[in-house]
């Protein structure tokens, strides 16, 4: 170790040393005299296709043929060699989809339950089966989309903050899409009719003699 070295802005790996190539690669057990990537900087990004198109024709014959391609790029391939990261983010938001849809199906059941003297009490003064329906129903979608709402907009500010962080390597990785939010408006639709549902159908049969004699 030779000593240390400070910069005034990190722009770079914090963790990144400069080392002398010739002694790492004599120590090297495989691939000697090789280089994992070079880094290249383009005066313009419209320059960066076509510069990357001429390294990579130099080397297209050779036995070590280059791939060249934008930063970001290179990120994404290295956090995909851990794994099929769509597939584990998928199964990851399953389980959340699923422990949403239990939580709140056990909230709208309570709800009702607790609540069965005071429907008893909307029917015995004028208020329908279907209108005692409808309700249970709309409050299960008030609580879904408040936090829809509520993550997408969290989601939205939390984008460019994670993009900054990354150096602008994630930019092109790491978006919301029109697509995305009409998914996420119609699995909260679904959520809340399906955890709603059964809440709302105990509130549509619920008799009124029986439910003043429990409350």
């Amino acid at each position: 170790m030779v000593g240390f070295y400070s910069v005034a802005q990190l722009n770079g790996d914090e963790m990144g040393i400069i080392s002398n190539y010739k002694y790492i690669d004599d120590s090297r057990m495989t691939m000697k005299g090789t280089t994992g990537y070079i880094i290249a900087k383009v005066l313009s990004p419209e320059l960066a296709d076509s510069i990357s198109n001429k390294i990579d024709k130099n080397f297209e014959n050779s036995d070590r043929a280059t791939r060249s391609g934008p930063e970001n790029q290179l990120a994404m391939e290295m956090v995909g060699d851990f794994g099929d990261i769509e597939l584990i983010m998928n199964l990851i938001l399953s389980a959340v989809f699923f422990t949403i849809l239990l939580v709140t199906g056990n909230t709208m059941s309570q709800a009702v339950r607790e609540r069965t003297a005071d429907l008893a009490v909307l029917k015995s003064i004028g208020y329908g089966d279907f209108q005692l329906f409808v309700s249970v129903m709309l409050e299960a979608f008030i609580i879904i989309f408040s936090g829809l709402i509520l993550g997408l907009g969290i989601t939205l500010l939390m984008i460019p903050l994670i993009v900054a962080a990354s150096q602008d390597m994630l930019a092109d990785a790491l978006y919301l899409t029109s697509s995305a939010f009409i998914s996420a408006f119609l699995i909260g639709v679904l959520v809340s009719f399906v955890s709603s549902f059964m809440p709302a159908r105990q509130a549509l049969k619920l008799k009124v003699v029986d439910a003043l004699a429990k409350g």
